[in-house]
């Protein structure tokens, strides 16, 4: 090869790779995943129970067994990103082995929500105020015997507690319990007559 053949086919190669690289920024900027598009609100949103399909980051999620799973869907979204927040929960039962709950509860069926998330481009567009309370909806109508969800939460972190003090969630104090705990149990009572 010449001096002039090499620099012709390096010059070659040099833009098939900033092409290449070109087309590969364009399709990550055109497939951000879980973002909040301009002018979305929680309203454009799914609201449901997982689906087989339903995916995080391009993650599917497994199926949620024994856990039940409520997710804040973007139908808009590119395949593999449209779960932008959700709702983990798990049936209980208040015995000897749940004795939080026992006196206040005897022999009765809980829930106890182990994790509330919701996308960092979602905050605060009113997607965990609209989901927390369509969670508490299909967990009464899936679990008709359910009498109470209780959840977590840390009691430095604010807007966690105004969001379940405002889905009527309580506090939930038992013999024992240390009011200076790390996490505050927060309790969500259904209504005796919404129990069959």
């Amino acid at each position: 090869f010449t001096s002039e053949m090499r620099l012709f086919i390096f010059g070659c190669l040099s833009s098939v790779a900033l092409c290449r690289t070109a087309r590969r920024g364009a399709t990550m900027e055109q497939e951000r995943p879980n973002e909040a598009e301009e002018g979305l609100t929680a309203a454009d949103l799914e609201y449901r129970p997982w689906q087989r399909g339903d995916a995080r980051y391009g993650r599917p999620f497994e199926p949620p067994d024994p856990d039940r799973l409520f997710v804040a869907a973007d139908p808009k979204a590119a395949s593999g990103y449209n779960v932008v927040g959700r709702v983990e929960s798990e049936l209980e039962f208040t015995d000897e082995n749940n004795p939080k709950f026992a006196a206040a509860f005897p022999h009765a069926a809980i829930v106890h929500i182990s994790y509330v998330w919701v996308h960092a481009a979602w905050r605060s567009k009113g997607v965990a105020s609209t989901m927390l309370p369509k969670a508490l909806e299909d967990i009464r109508s899936s679990l008709p015997d359910v009498v109470a969800v209780y959840l977590e939460v840390d009691p430095t972190d604010e807007a966690a507690l105004r969001l379940y003090l405002r889905c009527n969630f309580t506090f939930f104090y038992h013999d024992g319990d240390d009011y200076d705990e790390e996490d505050a149990t927060l309790l969500y009572q259904f209504r005796p007559r919404d129990v069959q």
